[in-house]
């Protein structure tokens, strides 16, 4: 009779730990994909250029112009994710991602490149 009852009080224990195992899982899945790594307003309404590769890009409420070369890449609304930094653009295939921001200057990726811009004076 001993070793049944200690049997339950086991099998009890090890459901409760393994349900406050799923449950911490589950709090920290949802923390890291509520987390927002980047910010639209840091680089909206700012010209960002690179003199050396010719590349200028601005950033409004809706539209995104990229200019690379003199030639117009980019001019489209889009929508920003936050989580990720890419700029979901409307009606088009390629990917435009923002990688990193700083103080003065911003990474973007866009079509197997990578470009370092700075602010414009």
């Amino acid at each position: 009779m001993e070793n049944k009852r200690l049997n339950i009080i086991l099998i009890t224990i090890s459901i409760i730990i393994f349900l406050v195992i799923l449950y911490m899982l589950y709090l920290i899945i949802d923390n890291e994909s509520a987390r927002q790594y980047f910010n639209i307003n840091d680089i909206r309404n700012i010209k960002w250029v690179n003199t050396q590769e010719n590349i200028e890009l601005n950033v409004d409420k809706d539209t995104i112009k990229l200019i690379i070369a003199g030639e117009d890449v980019l001019n489209d609304n889009y929508d920003f994710n936050r989580t990720t930094g890419e700029f979901i653009l409307k009606d088009r295939s390629e990917k435009l991602y923002l990688r990193n921001i700083e103080e003065n200057s911003i990474v973007i990726w866009y079509e197997k490149a990578e470009y370092r811009l700075t602010k414009s004076e």
